[in-house]
């Protein structure tokens, strides 16, 4: 395990020095080492596990280990087997920039979307603990992930629309074109945006992922030089932001002294938090698999069917890490399923491989299609990839909702953008000029330890 990491760690220390920008396989390497590798070690070692303490054997752990082995072969592979794809150069064409209209049309659906969220579950759930949330919304059922849909489409699009209009406001500096007006949009789009997706009150690691989002669109002009952000800035979110935001869902009234107590506590135990529990999963998967047998793709297929109600999809299975729970006799369900432990519930240790393998070429499909020149196509790509740590952390099923629903906003967003917000008359020649400025052949001119800017 600890060999896994170092070797991760050494992939991703030649990417930066690469300056090759590929969130997908940093995300996948970054999960690995600080999800899986390091805390299971540390687990294993200390056989402290979070959820079945004592309860597993060495046959177990090594079954696991094998598992683990089987799925970093096939993402290496993966990573390997499918270069880069060059960008034909009559695709790399700058969008127009958002005109006044589109502004205003946006910041019209994010308070739409806030109002229908009012409307459906009240204002109680508005600057809300996370215990409150999970009072309202309950996920101890399947049935009741609808709720959580639901709410994750309003929340989408407020996100969107604020994630559109700050790369717009990114953009027009880069052309020294930046208007008051330009300012005022970010700020009353940020307002229904943070209110839907207050950090305390929803799944941190959805968090996380806008906040990426975000990042990259500030250093949008820069993103070579992301990957070192992200290496450093992906452990300091899980060990510190994350427990942080943990303590503050927790508590109807703030109290400085218990929070901070809580805190520290948090950052010191966070290794043993059911929130880094990939590796004590996997045995349990190993458990179930040898108890049961596979299930021959039901939770594949259940994902990939999942915007199938279940009065039509008669056998739709349920999230794996529901089945997990049930098996184990938990009575919390909404735990976490490393992906490849849910493919090798399905299709024994083929799965697991041809499974990981298929995630790498997914995620390199998605990152070479993020690019300066794609302006604002290049969120809905991005937007997948932000989301890489929830969807490896599983389950599938139970995060599918959420992910897809994140992409099909901004093509909404930039479809509606297209259609009656397009202003030829000042911005459009704006991003003409900037286009200029900011040309692919530029990168070309650079080679070797030179500072590659946008």
């Amino acid at each position: 395990m600890v060999a896994l990491a170092i070797w991760n760690m050494w992939a991703l220390s030649s990417l930066v020095n690469s300056f090759s920008f590929r969130p997908g396989e940093v995300f996948i390497r970054l999960f690995l080492v600080w999800h899986l590798f390091i805390p299971g070690a540390v687990q294993w070692s200390t056989n402290r596990f979070f959820w079945k303490p004592n309860a597993y054997s060495d046959d177990d752990a090594t079954i696991a280990v094998v598992i683990i082995l089987v799925a970093v072969l096939g993402l290496e592979w993966g990573f390997r087997l499918f270069c880069e794809i060059e960008t034909p150069r009559a695709q790399r064409q700058r969008p127009p920039l958002l005109s006044n209209k589109s502004i205003v049309i946006f910041t019209i659906m994010s308070l739409i979307s806030l109002s229908v969220s009012i409307y459906r579950f009240g204002t109680e759930f508005l600057l809300a603990t996370r215990g409150t949330i999970d009072n309202i919304v309950d996920l101890s059922t399947t049935e009741q992930y609808e709720n959580v849909v639901f709410l994750a489409i309003p929340r989408s699009i407020a996100f969107c629309a604020f994630a559109i209009a700050l790369l717009n406001m990114v953009t027009l500096r880069h052309a020294r074109q930046e208007t008051l007006f330009t300012y005022v949009g970010c700020f009353v789009l940020f307002i229904p945006y943070i209110v839907l997706n207050l950090p305390t009150s929803l799944a941190r690691f959805e968090t996380m992922g806008q906040l990426i989002i975000l990042v990259y669109i500030i250093f949008f002009f820069r993103m070579r030089r992301l990957n070192i952000v992200y290496i450093f800035a992906y452990p300091l979110a899980l060990y510190s932001i994350l427990p942080f935001l943990g303590v503050f869902s927790r508590y109807q009234e703030f109290e400085w002294n218990r929070a901070y107590n809580t805190f520290v506590s948090g950052i010191n135990d966070s290794v043993y938090a059911g929130d880094y529990t990939d590796f004590e999963m996997t045995m349990i998967t190993a458990q179930y698999v040898a108890s049961e047998g596979i299930r021959m793709g039901q939770q594949i297929l259940a994902t990939l069917l999942f915007f199938l109600p279940r009065s039509i999809f008669v056998f739709k299975a349920d999230p794996t890490a529901f089945i997990l729970a049930d098996f184990s006799g938990f009575e919390f369900r909404n735990i976490s399923s490393p992906f490849f432990a849910e493919f090798y519930m399905d299709f024994w240790f083929p799965g697991a491989f041809v499974g990981s393998f298929l995630f790498a070429f997914a995620a390199k499909n998605l990152q070479r299609r993020i690019r300066p020149s794609y302006g604002f196509y290049a969120l809905p790509p991005m937007g997948l990839l932000a989301f890489l740590p929830i969807i490896l952390r599983g389950s599938m099923l139970a995060v599918i909702g959420f992910v897809v629903v994140v992409p099909a906003s901004f093509m909404l967003l930039l479809g509606i953008h297209r259609i009656w917000g397009v202003d030829d008359s000042g911005a459009a020649q704006g991003a003409l000029r900037l286009r200029a400025h900011v040309s692919p052949h530029f990168l070309a001119m650079r080679k070797g330890s030179e500072k590659v800017r946008f």
